[in-house]
């Protein structure tokens, strides 16, 4: 048996000097596809896992939180009427319902409860001063505010004009443009045409005056 395995492993070791010699020999260096296999693999194994988890992901939440805001006296200029209301930066009360009570709140309510309309979520002009007020601002600060909204709607009012004034000579230049070329590539069509025409004409009369001419020399003749 230690004969045998001997035998065997002698063997091996000449395959593998004579297959290392036979390498020496050729001068190349054989280079393993292992690495690239080994990173293809990893490659494919990361994406499917990756894969994998997207779909098997879950987001739940147990705890729904509300946030209050105070408001304060805002800048926006495309408010409909009146002074405009921002919220404010600070926090001043947090609320932490539970998920189950919400939804039990939620369902509770009654099915057939209208939403309120677009026009229904507009805050007229004297909540709005009313509001504000109630905040500390003063009346001269509210009415300021409005002034500047006028101000600025004026102004885009305006440049809306101006821009609607400028579109409507582009596309006048643009209408005038194309009937000019519309109108020109039909003359030197009519013009191209008749010059053609003539031309015809002429080598028409051409070969007349030559038949001629061939006609009363074989008559002389």
């Amino acid at each position: 048996m230690d004969s045998v395995t001997s035998a065997a492993m002698t063997e091996s070791n000449n395959i593998s000097s004579s297959k290392k010699t036979r390498d020496e020999s050729s001068g190349k260096k054989r280079r393993s596809s292992a690495p690239a296999k080994s990173i293809s693999e990893t490659l494919d194994k990361l994406s499917f896992a990756d894969t994998h988890q997207r779909e098997g992901c879950l987001v739940t939440f147990d705890k729904v939180f509300v946030y209050e805001f105070s408001i304060t006296l805002g800048d926006n200029p495309a408010v409909r009427e009146g002074c405009p209301i921002a919220l404010d930066n600070k926090c001043i009360q947090k609320t932490v319902i539970d998920l189950e009570s919400y939804e039990l709140a939620q369902a509770r309510r009654p099915r057939k409860a209208k939403r309120r309309r677009v026009k229904d979520l507009y805050m007229p002009v004297q909540v709005r001063a009313a509001l504000l007020l109630s905040r500390g601002f003063t009346l001269e600060e509210i009415v300021k505010a409005v002034l500047e909204v006028e101000r600025i709607k004026k102004s885009r009012h305006e440049s809306m004009k101006i821009n609607g004034w400028q579109k409507m000579n582009i596309a006048l230049d643009s209408a005038g443009r194309s009937l000019f070329r519309k109108l020109t590539s039909g003359n030197t069509t009519a013009n191209n045409k008749s010059s053609s025409e003539t031309n015809d004409d002429d080598v028409k009369v051409g070969r007349d005056q030559k038949r001629g001419t061939v006609t009363r020399t074989a008559r002389t003749a």
